[in-house]
């Protein structure tokens, strides 16, 4: 890798006593890395440094040939706004790097307002789920039908767990602001990478400490993602104007490495469970097989073998599951604008998410009753034999086929955590409407008021995208609360003032 920067312009301000430097930075490299990357960042400061040259370099860093990238940095500022520090606490180690730059006349970009870069690293450490290493005795009064015989105790409340050590984690930021055409166009945005280690959760134990579950260091952890706030300003004329931000986000983790072991219902309920390999809360199902000719569903079970009722849900053998993907969006965002007209303000808001699976819910069973509240897809479901061609929904078994068919309710249950009952939960919705008009005129002073706003605001008023398996169920609070029914619409009129 070959590292340059060259020294174009120097300023100096006596005023404020602020030095400019413009540099025209050049990095060629064989391959990409996170490694390689930082070690860029660090050259562009270390260059920064060197006020007196007219140019730098940084010795090469030797790595395998791969492919070949580009950088070129331009109009970086060396001024007061310069940060370099290093911060080093109980349970956290950073390092932070930042430069801000604002445009003065520049001769290389002149259309660039403002530039600025910021790179930190860190080590921080957190409890997780944990609450204790020593042992925790509580006081208490015992339990006796006389109160006479009444007597002070000491209970165990938490059993000691000496080898549980901090969670951790290392953390690589990379960002910058970006803005041109006096900021019409302004542009935000992150870049991380982490790499989490010791991370505490429940492990089934042996059960001769005392205890059953208990919190241990049992998983490592990486993940990476980036984050960007777009903001223009499409239009601005006297009496009508028209802004727009955009935000984004996208993550991805992976569990490295894991210490327990999850049976395959641990991995199929709507929760989700950590796999290594997979994302944290990763969600998987039985492969569904079609209808018998009987109505009943059928499977794969962990022999590879076709079956309705062969299903061990206490396996801990996930290889013949399928993986349907993360409960946790990877994709997640919003989409505001604002159409000013004199004195009328119009708001749209939009919020939209990808990337993640939705379990629904365990509504089939083998039986029924006066008091259950049965699924709306049984219209739909095999009531005679040859349905199986046209239909995924399974029979309303009769009393014989109850009472004589082994494990039905194996069948039925299986049939709730296979991949025919996943949806997409991915959406895009129109959360927010605002109507605003802002009075003005002589009366107003003439009571002394400065301001005066009405304010129409609607919320929730159309879900633009949602699967269709969902059947109404709104897929951004699905199940929140014990509940999945949809969002409400709800209109508010206010009225803003001030004297």
């Amino acid at each position: 890798m070959l590292f340059h920067c060259f020294v174009l312009a120097k300023r100096t301000f006596p005023k404020t006593k602020t030095r400019q430097v413009h540099l025209s930075c050049t990095v060629t490299s064989e391959i990409f890395s996170p490694r390689v990357f930082v070690y860029n960042i660090l050259c562009i400061f270390f260059c920064i440094s060197a006020l007196n040259s007219r140019s730098c370099s940084c010795p090469p860093l030797q790595r395998p040939v791969s492919k070949s990238f580009f950088y070129n940095f331009i109009d970086i500022t060396n001024s007061t706004d310069s940060v370099r520090r290093v911060v080093i606490g109980a349970d956290t180690v950073s390092i932070v790097l930042c430069q801000n730059s604002t445009a003065h006349n520049y001769t290389a970009v002149a259309d660039i307002s403002t530039l600025s870069l910021r790179a930190t690293y860190g080590l921080t450490a957190t409890m997780g789920p944990a609450d204790n290493a020593l042992a925790v005795f509580r006081n208490s009064t015992t339990y006796r039908g006389d109160d006479g015989y009444k007597e002070s105790q000491i209970y165990i409340e938490s059993l000691q767990n000496k080898d549980l050590t901090w969670e951790k984690q290392y953390e690589f930021n990379f960002g910058f602001d970006f803005g041109v055409l006096r900021n019409r166009i302004s542009l935000s945005s992150d870049i991380y990478s982490r790499r989490g280690f010791d991370l505490i959760g429940l492990i089934r134990t042996s059960g001769m400490g005392g205890q059953k579950w208990k919190y241990a260091n049992y998983a490592d952890m990486k993940s990476w993602g980036v984050e960007f706030t777009l903001n223009t300003k499409n239009i601005q004329r006297k009496d009508f104007s028209w802004t727009s931000n955009l935000t984004f986000a996208y993550n991805h983790n992976e569990i490295t490495n894991l210490e327990s072991t999850s049976s395959i219902f641990d991995l199929m309920v709507a929760e989700g469970a950590p796999l290594e390999g997979y994302p944290v809360r990763g969600l998987f199902s039985l492969q569904y097989k079609g209808l018998n000719g009987q109505g009943i569903p059928q499977f794969i079970n962990e022999k590879g073998e076709q079956t309705s009722t062969g299903i061990n849900f206490q396996s801990t053998d996930p290889t013949y599951l399928k993986y349907e993907g993360s409960v946790d969006p990877t994709v997640t965002g919003g989409f505001d604008n604002q159409f000013k007209y004199k004195a009328w303000t119009l708001g749209l808001y939009f919020t939209f998410q990808a990337g993640n699976k939705l379990r629904l819910d365990p509504d089939f069973s083998a039986s029924y009753g006066d008091y259950s509240a049965m699924p709306k897809d049984l219209k739909n479901r095999w009531m005679k034999p040859g349905d199986e061609r046209y239909t995924n929904i399974p029979a309303i078994p009769s009393s014989y086929q109850y009472a004589n068919i082994e494990n039905l309710d194996v069948a039925y249950n299986a049939y709730n955590y296979s991949d025919i009952r996943v949806a997409n939960g991915g959406f895009l919705r129109l959360k927010e409407l605002t109507l605003s008009y802002d009075f003005n005129g002589e009366w107003m002073k003439a009571i002394g008021m400065n301001r005066l706003q009405l304010r129409l605001v609607a919320s929730n008023l159309w879900l633009i995208y949602a699967d269709k398996k969902l059947n109404g169920q709104d897929p951004e609070f699905f199940q929140s609360g014990g509940v999945s029914m949809p969002l409400p619409r709800q209109l508010t009129l206010s009225i803003r003032t001030s004297f």
